[in-house]
């Protein structure tokens, strides 16, 4: 059985994302202490329409993924990479209506397509 625990890291929008100091720190604190830190950071880039030359209409949701995973015992990093996802394309407009689905999505794709130890 794996435990678990999953905590939103809140902050101002611009804010960067705690060093790797600080998020051992949380690490430690926790009872049991963490063998592994997961840290997701989703930036939305979208929905996006652009009108005009050289596509007529182009619309889509794009999102870009961070993801790091830290051994909390020893601080090494264990996978560290970056996902570009997006849906749409041209004479394609898009609203906020599918935006959930899309964020689900591109989370999905890069987890998914992420080689991250286990």
């Amino acid at each position: 059985m794996v435990d678990a625990d999953i905590r939103r890291l809140k902050g101002e929008r611009s804010a960067q994302v705690p060093a790797d100091a600080q998020l051992l720190a949380l690490a430690a604190a926790a009872t049991p202490p963490a063998d592994r830190m997961l840290v997701i950071v989703v930036r939305e880039l979208g929905p996006t329409l652009r009108i005009g030359i050289p596509v007529l209409v182009q619309g889509a949701t794009e999102a870009v993924i961070e993801v790091r995973v830290l051994d909390a015992r020893t601080g090494d990093t264990m996978a560290n990479f970056r996902s570009h996802w997006q849906n749409g394309g041209r004479f394609v407009i898009k609203g906020v209506k599918t935006l959930e689905q899309d964020m689900s999505a591109a989370l999905r794709a890069a987890l998914i397509s992420a080689d991250v130890p286990h």
